[in-house]
């Protein structure tokens, strides 16, 4: 994840948010609240985003890089979601969206979203001839 006292991101930072939540100021660069204008089509809709890296948590059960996303009237879509992936986590890094199983489901919110990354491992990814044909590898000659 990247820092969130990036200006990047930093610039979109909700200290009214912040504040509810209680981000400390010296933990700015590990989490905090955000209001994150996004354009689709003529619409601009703000993205209420909260982000927390777990790199400096003491427990290694919590090392996990977390951005949870929320519209007041609906789920953010996919390009919103594919934004903030962008927005809040390095190029190389891979992170997911969790479906758990129905016991596990914990909803505190009809309309967010989450995105994960555990810190100190690697997420398995599955074949990429799984997924689709890869469109730009060379043909083989």
């Amino acid at each position: 994840m990247k820092n969130l006292c990036e200006p990047a991101i930093a610039k979109w930072r909700d200290l009214e948010g912040d504040r509810l939540f209680g981000t400390l100021d010296n933990e700015r660069h590990l989490g905090g609240a955000f209001l994150i204008p996004f354009r689709t089509g003529m619409a601009r809709n703000y993205l209420r985003v909260l982000a927390s890296s777990g790199k400096d948590d003491a427990d290694p059960a919590w090392r996990w890089d977390h951005v949870s996303v929320s519209l007041s009237n609906r789920c953010p879509s996919w390009d919103e979601m594919d934004y903030i992936k962008r927005l809040f986590f390095h190029p190389e890094e891979v992170c997911f969206q969790l479906h758990v199983s129905s016991a596990e489901h914990i909803s505190n919110h009809d309309y967010c979203l989450h995105i994960w990354r555990p810190v100190e491992q690697q997420i398995p990814l599955p074949p990429a001839e799984m997924v689709g044909i890869n469109l730009r590898k060379a043909p083989a000659a």
